[in-house]
This record gives C-alpha cells, sequence and structure tokens, in this order.
C-alpha cells in the first residue's frame, strides 16, 4: 500500500484500524455484510475453575491496560480491546453464526 501497487478500500472491522485510520471500515464503505471484527483471546478447558479463569482475567487486563503495551501494538494495525468472560463468548458465538450464513449461502459444506 505505502509503495503504491495496491489500494486498500476499507477494513473489515467495526472500527478504524489504528494503523490506517484513513481507511474507511467495510460498512462505513456500504458493505455492511462484510464487517468481520478480527479478535484473539486466551482459551482454557471445558471444566476450568471459575476462581483461575478469573485470575487470569485478571491479569490480562492489567497487562492490557498498559499504555505501552497499547501503542507498540498500534502500530502494527492492532488495538487493544478487554471485554469480560462474557462478552468473549458472545463475540464467538456472533461471528460463527455468521460465518456459518456465510458459508450456506455461498453453498460450502464440512469436508470429512
Amino acid at each position: 500500500m505505502q509503495a503504491g501497487k495496491a489500494c486498500i478500500i476499507a477494513v473489515t472491522n467495526r472500527t478504524r484500524s489504528p494503523a490506517a485510520s484513513d481507511i474507511p471500515t467495510a460498512q462505513e464503505a456500504g458493505y455492511s455484510d462484510l464487517a468481520v471484527d478480527g479478535f484473539q483471546g486466551f482459551f482454557g478447558w471445558r471444566d476450568m475453575p471459575d476462581a483461575l479463569r478469573d485470575r487470569i482475567a485478571a491479569d490480562v487486563r492489567a497487562v492490557a491496560a498498559d499504555p505501552a503495551l497499547a501503542e507498540r501494538l498500534k502500530t502494527i494495525g492492532q488495538a487493544v480491546r478487554v471485554g469480560t468472560t462474557q462478552e468473549f463468548v458472545a463475540m464467538i458465538a456472533e461471528q460463527r453464526a455468521k460465518i456459518a450464513r456465510i458459508a450456506r449461502v455461498i453453498g460450502l459444506r464440512p469436508q470429512p
């Protein structure tokens, strides 16, 4: 992009990229169905004790609150957004449902 060999017309996240704030989101460009947020998170085993999960989540929130980390991540187009366990579960469910709808529309089927 910086060399002029590619032109980015939109980012798929719901918010603009911190590394390229002049590039609109897909929704702003008129393609709201293309909005798919990228996100990362930590996963534990199915029956992880609540106390351990909560302690790890608190540690992650403490690290994410460091402005130096946010600045380093911003340079590679990442934004720190920390939520609750319930919010993370809801984001995953929303993404899964959206991708499943897209797969049905274009006729993708799971392969054995």
